[in-house]
């Protein structure tokens, strides 16, 4: 089985921790960023694919949905709802060390009549909407880290 623990950061999530679990073909995670200029805090899930490649590179396929809370108030009355999808590409550097990087797209979305809708800081975004409740923002960006297997 896939049984992996990562720290990450990225443009958006200043730092991010996960833990996969399941197959190279199909696994699971959990994970939980902090964004400490805005003192936002982020638990979520999603799934990915890891397809090796030779010489200890891969390339691991992602997608997960985050609730976005603010470190003041922790209510989940409204939709707060940050998605990513991401491809990266890994490098095996000892038998239990890994490194990764590669771009993530985002979707944030947030219900602005509810009192526990967050002004997500997206560095800038290359889609925006806004109807009568809800604002909806994609952008690209990039990740990086470290994973321990």
């Amino acid at each position: 089985g896939l049984y992996e623990f990562e720290v990450s950061t990225e443009l958006v999530n200043r730092l991010n921790v996960a833990y996969r679990m399941g197959t190279k073909k199909l696994y699971t995670f959990a994970e939980l960023a902090y964004r400490w200029d805005h003192n936002l805090w982020m638990p979520g899930a999603g799934l990915g694919t890891q397809i090796p490649l030779p010489k200890g590179w891969g390339v691991n396929v992602e997608g997960a949905s985050s609730h976005v809370l603010s470190g003041d108030s922790w209510k989940l009355d409204g939709i707060n709802m940050l998605a990513h999808a991401r491809v990266s590409a890994s490098k095996q550097l000892t038998k239990h060390f890994a490194v990764f990087a590669g771009p993530t797209f985002h979707v944030y979305c947030t219900d602005h009549t509810s009192s526990s809708s967050v002004d997500f800081p997206a560095p800038y975004h290359i889609f925006s909407f806004k109807d009568k409740h809800t604002t909806t923002k994609g952008w690209v960006g990039f990740s990086a880290g470290i994973r321990i297997n």
